[in-house]
């Protein structure tokens, strides 16, 4: 590597087991050290599983093919392998892995804004969670799993590069000290319990088991890259460019001049408003150029006050004096310089007692930090799940997804608890039954007016066939319902068109007979008795046509509407968010 590591590595080294694809990674500092690390990985693994190494294999590295390597390998009964010489693809498993850690290694630095000195921190760290993955090379297993005959846990997995606050030991503190200090998260421990993280203001590496991670990323902050850097002795000047919108036209206001005004104030100038006059500056001095800008305070008495924009730190570093304004009184100038302004983005309280308060709006880091979220992609990941074999996460998914371009810290929470209770049912599975007589089914729901952003309801059915579930949908209607007969309605509507698409579907693979009804199960009788009559009725007038194709569905008995109580309404789950008790007894 170019860059050393915090420990003064410049190489790493990788150990892989071919049957099970466990790796080890050593850092050494030059490669000279290579049979060293051999040594401790051969004690540690012979020690730890009871089996010996049998054979090794290598490219032709100097490191590896030399006298006292040679020597250990016949001392030890250890045959090897080496590759033909430019021929990588024969030690093909050393070398992948070698550019999947580095690769991994790239991205959890570029992403955290890691200095370079830690990239041995992030190689270590990709090893681990690679050890941790499923592998296609040993059929989806899992190297950790097949290595200790333990199950795996990631549920500690943490972002690399995060910030976290790490408990300080009450003997190391006063009685006013902070309790902990500030860290970031480089990874985990084969050895301990505990995180590995670095202290930036103390300089140094530990483990520590007591400290609690953000969602915000370390080295964001140039402190935590001083130490590999070094400072330069030359000035340097960065200049930056900022535009500001004024209005085109100017608001008009009323201004009042008082005989007062006009002879005192701050600006100093002659009564005659029509005066101008002009200090002769030193040739030998440099001028920078001054701009006046006025205030207009709204009390009972107006003052105007000179506000400079001079540099002052520029003008202390040079030689360099003001160049001498030149002003006119006059109620056009006062009334433009008074009205030019720029939106600073503040949130200004003003309370009735006359107390003005300022505080920072969102913006600037609070959205950088959203944008760091993986929102969107956990939304993905979820809607995957949902519409594949998870039906009882499909309500609260289509409700997240709304805010896909919008979120806050509480959406993420919300997220991250929905992935938890995935995790916590993993074995919750679709059962299908064998039998002579099973029959296609639907239950249709809808929540009026149940969502708070534009009160329109949420549309939710399921149709189960051998007793599981084949077709399943949770979504938002497009328009409004005036009542709850009218949000069943439109739920009803698009049951149909997946009852109707499901029979057709099942009597080409000859699972059911064409003639035989679809039953549509639902819990509102005036939605039921809506599609069942299709008189005109003038509370329903204002329905869009394309509901109404329930009715002909009816009339041709494609579907059989029936009747089923609220408690045994198995759609009630795609609809709106249930407690535990009834969301255990729905989904059995």
């Amino acid at each position: 590597m170019r860059v050393k590591s915090i420990g003064g590595a410049a190489y790493f080294i990788t150990f892989i087991d071919d049957a099970t694809r466990w790796c080890e990674v050593m850092f050494l500092k030059k490669k000279s050290e290579a049979l060293e690390a051999f040594k401790i990985f051969k004690n540690k693994v012979e020690k730890k599983t009871g089996k010996t190494i049998k054979c090794l294999q290598s490219d032709n590295g100097l490191e590896y093919k030399n006298k006292l390597f040679n020597e250990f390998l016949e001392a030890e009964g250890i045959s090897r392998r080496l590759t033909v010489v430019e021929t990588p693809q024969q030690n093909g498993i050393s070398e992948r892995k070698n550019r999947t850690l580095v690769e991994t290694a790239r991205c959890m630095m570029i992403s955290a804004n890691m200095a370079p000195a830690f990239w041995a921190e992030a190689v270590n760290t990709a090893n681990y969670i690679r050890n941790r993955c499923k592998s296609r090379s040993i059929d989806g297993k899992i190297p950790y799993e097949l290595w200790t005959g333990q199950r795996t846990n990631v549920g500690y997995f943490k972002t690399f590069g995060c910030i976290g606050y790490a408990l300080e030991k009450r003997k190391n503190r006063g009685k006013f000290d902070s309790k902990t200090n500030r860290c970031v998260f480089l990874g985990y421990s084969e050895e301990t319990k505990g995180f590995k993280v670095w202290y930036p203001d103390q300089r140094k590496v530990g483990f520590t088991r007591d400290v609690k991670f953000l969602n915000k990323f370390g080295c964001e902050n140039e402190q935590f890259r001083e130490f590999i850097e070094v400072k330069s002795n030359e000035d340097t000047t960065e200049n930056k460019m900022v535009e500001i919108e004024f209005h085109q036209k100017q608001p008009r206001a009323r201004t009042q001049r008082t005989e007062e005004e006009e002879t005192s104030g701050n600006l100093n100038l002659q009564s005659d408003s029509e005066t101008t006059e002009q200090i002769l500056p030193n040739t030998n001095e440099n001028f920078l150029e001054q701009t006046e800008v006025f205030t207009n305070d709204e009390t009972e008495n107006p003052e105007i006050e000179q506000v400079e924009t001079t540099n002052n730190e520029e003008r202390r570093e040079k030689n360099v004096i003001p160049e001498a304004p030149i002003l006119r009184r006059s109620k056009r100038v006062a009334k433009k310089k008074v009205f030019d302004c720029c939106v600073i983005g503040t949130e200004i309280q003003c309370e009735p007692a006359g107390e003005v308060k300022l505080k920072e709006a969102l913006s600037g880091p609070n959205e950088e930090e959203m944008q760091r979220i993986p929102y969107q992609n956990g939304i993905g990941a979820l809607m995957y799940l949902s519409t594949s074999t998870r039906p009882d996460i499909s309500h609260t998914i289509s409700s997240l997804s709304q805010f896909n371009t919008n979120y806050s810290k509480e959406h993420w929470s919300a997220v991250k608890r929905v992935f938890r209770y995935v995790q916590g049912t993993q074995n919750y599975a679709l059962t299908y039954s064998r039998s002579e007589k099973s029959e296609l089914q639907g239950y249709v729901d809808a929540d009026w007016g149940s969502c708070v952003e534009d009160r329109r309801s949420y549309t939710g059915y399921v149709f189960l066939y051998a007793g599981g579930a084949i077709s399943w949908e949770a979504r938002k209607q497009k328009t409004v319902a005036l009542s709850s007969t009218e949000a069943e309605y439109m739920a009803m509507t698009e049951a149909t068109k997946e009852a109707i698409c499901l029979k057709n579907l099942l009597a080409d693979l000859n699972v059911i007979k064409p003639e035989e009804p679809v039953s549509l199960k639902n819990d509102n009788r005036g939605a039921q008795e809506l599609a069942r009559n299709p008189v005109y009725h003038s509370r329903t007038k204002h329905i869009d046509i394309r509901h109404h194709v329930v009715r002909e569905a009816v009339e041709e008995k494609k579907i059989v509407l029936q009747h089923t109580p609220t408690e045994e309404m198995t759609a009630d789950i795609l609809t709106k968010a249930l407690p535990g008790p009834r969301h255990t007894l729905l989904l059995s």
